[in-house]
């Protein structure tokens, strides 16, 4: 008699100690992160804690905008003014609060992609479709990517 109370004792326990695991809630798979810019001051930084000028463009507001090019993008930027030489498909750069299209530094997974002889990049040709983020950097931000970053 003894050992079946212990046998039922313990299933009991057993049972009782599965049980919370049973009913746990699954994670939540729909929660939303806070954006983070990252090369502003090159850290991770929390959006609303910059000082600095910076506005940022994500794949959600390209989609949005329905735009087909980095040009139709960048018309949207606060301060950031397209200059076009010529017909479409022709040289297309972009000048930031009235410097020169040589004064801005524009860099592709941190690599600059500016013309050897040119000095500034041609935005006619890059699709917005291959365009993850934007991040346009202004004023003194734009000291921590040397002398070409003036704009």
């Amino acid at each position: 008699m003894k050992v079946e109370g212990r046998r039922w004792k313990v299933e009991v326990a057993a049972v009782l100690l599965m049980a919370p695991t049973a009913w746990a809630d699954e994670l939540s798979s729909k929660s939303r992160l806070e954006e983070v810019v990252v090369s502003a001051t090159r850290s991770d930084v929390p959006r609303h804690k910059l000082t600095k000028s910076v506005s940022v463009v994500t794949a959600e507001d390209i989609r949005n905008q329905r735009a087909d090019t980095a040009l139709e993008v960048l018309r949207n930027v606060p301060g950031v003014f397209v200059r076009r030489s010529g017909s479409f498909g022709r040289t297309t750069s972009v000048v930031i609060r009235g410097s020169a299209d040589d004064q801005v530094l524009v860099l592709i997974d941190g690599v600059e992609v500016a013309s050897p002889t040119l000095g500034s990049f041609n935005f006619a040709q890059l699709p917005a479709d291959f365009i993850e983020r934007i991040e346009v950097l202004r004023g003194s931000s734009s000291t921590l990517y040397g002398s070409k970053a003036i704009g």
